[in-house]
């Protein structure tokens, strides 16, 4: 199963969340263009959530939902900033045409949630695992609020 394009019960879209690396801390007005969407595929597509994630020092560990080693909001310690965007529309490459729109140079991009499932840090780029029934389960389960 291909999670990119899978829908929850009711053909209700799953948010999945991306972290963007970007080369610098984008301006208030690329925040706002972010946030507005554009055309990906002939629809327009609006993020469900755009926030400038916080820098991590070389120290603290690479798990970014810990607060831990977190300091000027969005700038790692390369002087590269982190954001997260939420989407539920799933068009081909459009977490990358939304940031385009923006004005915005794409360092990087991971997907790191689908619904409720955290994607496991260790898959390798390219790669894929098999999922086990629980973790289907929270596919379809609405993310908690961050």
């Amino acid at each position: 199963m291909i999670l990119a394009n899978v829908k929850a019960p009711g053909c209700v879209p799953l948010i999945q969340e991306y972290h963007v690396t970007l080369p610098q801390q984008p301006t208030l007005q690329q925040l706002q263009l972010l946030r507005a969407g554009t055309a990906v595929e002939g629809v327009h597509c609006k993020p469900k959530l755009v926030q400038v994630l916080g820098q991590t020092s070389k120290d603290s560990t690479q798990d970014s939902s810990k607060t831990s080693g977190l300091r000027n909001a969005g700038r790692n310690h390369n002087g590269k900033c982190i954001v997260r965007i939420d989407v539920s529309e799933g068009k081909k490459h459009e977490v990358r045409i939304l940031v385009a729109a923006a004005g915005l140079e794409l360092l990087a991009l991971k997907r790191v949630r689908v619904g409720g499932f955290i994607m496991p840090r260790n898959i390798q780029k390219g790669g894929y695992m098999q999922l086990k029934a629980s973790d289907l389960d929270k596919v379809f389960q609405q993310p908690r609020p961050s």
